[in-house]
């Protein structure tokens, strides 16, 4: 069952926005915020959901993928339009919003020695 959060300025609301905005607050929460019902879903293929947000045109429009995504998560709230406008930060928003626990994936020397492949990236970075 999800709870209903109708305010802009509710907690939940105002940690999705700043795991969004804040590069800072992702590496020190270990969270990142996904929107969309494919980029929610593959979140939660890949790792664990802590908040899910969706709306109630969400529900009826994206059915299965809401269905799929409240038993993933810890917790599931259906939003107002207005919450719903302060988590967007689409064009055209589809109403399906989520906040993740990163993946600790740290590779060590070892593994560089087994000849196992990787990537170096170097430039990168978060908005």
């Amino acid at each position: 069952m999800h709870e209903l959060i109708s305010s802009k300025t509710n907690e939940k609301i105002k940690t999705a926005v700043r795991i969004r905005d804040s590069a800072k607050a992702r590496r020190e929460e270990g969270l990142f915020f996904a929107e969309g019902a494919r980029l929610c879903t593959d979140a939660a293929n890949s790792t664990q959901v802590k908040y899910l947000f969706f709306t109630e045109t969400a529900s009826k429009k994206y059915n299965e993928e809401i269905y799929f995504l409240e038993a993933k998560c810890e917790e599931a709230f259906q939003i107002s339009g207005g919450a719903a406008e302060k988590l967007s930060d689409t064009f055209s928003p589809q109403g399906i919003f989520c906040v993740c626990k990163t993946l600790d994936k740290k590779y060590n020397i070892d593994i560089i020695y087994n000849k196992h492949k990787l990537i170096a990236l170097e430039n990168i970075q978060d908005r």
